[in-house]
């Protein structure tokens, strides 16, 4: 895989390994913290990507994120409805976590 980054190049499997360049291609990973089944992963592999780490936000910021969306959505609804969205989002969050 470094290779192939690295180099756009790779060896075509089987037969006479003829060497293959590889055009306009862009990667993205993405990747959790090692452990639970996840393998570490090179480190010479990493340099060569930029690495974003995003944390999980708290159920705070979760519950403001999805009121605001659910609110939105349902701005058109009987005021009945609307009055409930934060009794529904943290129904709906409660039964995630």
């Amino acid at each position: 895989m470094k290779f192939l980054i690295e180099r756009n190049q790779l060896y075509q499997r089987g037969g006479d390994l003829e060497l293959r360049e590889i055009v306009d291609t862009q990667y993205v990973g993405a990747m959790t913290p090692p452990g639970g089944g996840n393998n570490p992963v090179d480190p010479r592999v990493i340099t060569l990507f930029s690495v974003f780490n995003i944390t999980f936000p708290s159920k705070e910021a979760i519950e403001k994120i999805y009121t605001s969306i659910l609110e939105k959505h349902l701005i058109e609804f009987h005021e009945d409805i609307r009055n409930i969205v934060p009794k529904i989002t943290s129904a709906t969050l409660s039964l995630y976590f």
